[in-house]
C-alpha cells in the first residue's frame, strides 16, 4: 500500500490525525466554559430570587453609622430642604464594634484609628440621576480626584457644606434574613473554584465578550496616554476648531507627548485634502479649456 492509498483510507475510515484531535479537545474545552458561564449566571438567578424570612424577634448584628441634621440645622427654617438634600447623598457604615475603630500598624506598633466617613462624591452620571434643583446645585463644586486605583483623575461633585450634618450610631437590627438553598450555593462555589484556581477567567472573557482586555476597558476606559482627542471627530469640526486659533500661535503651539502622533496623523489628511481638492479643480478647468 503506497502512501496515497494510505491517506485514501485513512480520509474514509475517519480516522482523525493529531492536528484534528487537539482542535476537538480545545472545542470541546471552549463549549464547557460557555456552559459554566451560563450556569453560575442561572444559579446566582435562582440564589436571588428566593426571597427573604422574618426574624421573630429581631436579631442585632453589630452597629450602624449615618448622617444627621445637627441640632441648630435641624431647628432652623431649611431643616426640610436639607433633610431631602440628605437623603440623596447620606451614607451608612457598618461595624461589629460601636467604636468603629480600624486597627492599623504604626512603627512596627499595632494601633486603632477612626475610620473615615463622608458624603456620597458623585460621578457626573450619578449627579445627572439625582434630579437636583436649581437650588440645591447651588451646594455642589465639581472638583479632581483620583479614582479607585490611584492611576487617573477623574471629576466628582462634592458637598460644600458637610458641617451641616453629623455622624450618629444606632445598633444595626435585622428584621429578616435571605433563604439559603446550600445545593446551589455549593455548586456556584465549586464553578467559582474551578475558574479560580486554573485561571480560566481571561479565557471566558474572551469567549463570551471578545477579548478580556476588552471588558476590562469597558469598566474603566483607555489609559490617558492610549486616548486619541481627535477620536469620533470629523475633519471639518477639528478644522473649524483650529480656525478660530491665531495662525502664530498655532505653529508655535507644542503639543503634548500623547496628541503629537495625533496631530501630525490629522495634518496629513487635512493637506491630503487640500491636494486632492487641488488637483479636482485643475482637472476641470483643463476640461473646461479643452471643450471652448
Amino acid at each position: 500500500m503506497n502512501n496515497e492509498e494510505l491517506n485514501y483510507y485513512l480520509q474514509c475510515s475517519r480516522i482523525r490525525s493529531v492536528r484534528h484531535k487537539k482542535r476537538m479537545h480545545r472545542k470541546h474545552f471552549e463549549k464547557k466554559l460557555i456552559q459554566l458561564f451560563f450556569e453560575y449566571r442561572n444559579l446566582s438567578k435562582q440564589i436571588s430570587n428566593l426571597g427573604y424570612e422574618k426574624l421573630d424577634p429581631p436579631v442585632q448584628r453589630g452597629w450602624k453609622r449615618f448622617f444627621v441634621l445637627r441640632k441648630d440645622v435641624s431647628q432652623s427654617d431649611d431643616a426640610l430642604f436639607f433633610q431631602k438634600l440628605l437623603d440623596k447623598i447620606n451614607t451608612i457604615q457598618y461595624s461589629s464594634k460601636k467604636e468603629f475603630k480600624v486597627k492599623r500598624r504604626k512603627f512596627g506598633k499595632k494601633i486603632y484609628e477612626e475610620r473615615e466617613q463622608n458624603l456620597q462624591r458623585l460621578f457626573p452620571d450619578s449627579y445627572a440621576k439625582k434630579e437636583f434643583t436649581d437650588r440645591e446645585k447651588k451646594y455642589f463644586y465639581p472638583t479632581l480626584e483620583h479614582d479607585l486605583y490611584g492611576k487617573r483623575l477623574i471629576w466628582v461633585y462634592r458637598f460644600l457644606e458637610p458641617w451641616r450634618f453629623e455622624l450618629k450610631i444606632e445598633p444595626n437590627i435585622i428584621y429578616r434574613a435571605k433563604i439559603k438553598d446550600f445545593n446551589l450555593i455549593k455548586r456556584l462555589d465549586e464553578i467559582y473554584q474551578y475558574l479560580e484556581w486554573n485561571d480560566l477567567y481571561p479565557i471566558q472573557c474572551r469567549l463570551m465578550n471578545g477579548s478580556y482586555q476588552d471588558s476590562v476597558r469597558y469598566c474603566f476606559g483607555d489609559l490617558e496616554k492610549y486616548r486619541n482627542p481627535f477620536r469620533n471627530k470629523r475633519l471639518v469640526d477639528i478644522l473649524s476648531e483650529y480656525e478660530t486659533e491665531d495662525l502664530t500661535d498655532t505653529i508655535n503651539k507644542k503639543p503634548s507627548p500623547d496628541e503629537g502622533f495625533f496631530i501630525l496623523i490629522t495634518y496629513a489628511e487635512i493637506f491630503y485634502a487640500v491636494f486632492r481638492l487641488n488637483r479636482i479643480e485643475r482637472i476641470k478647468m483643463i476640461n473646461t479649456n479643452g471643450s471652448k
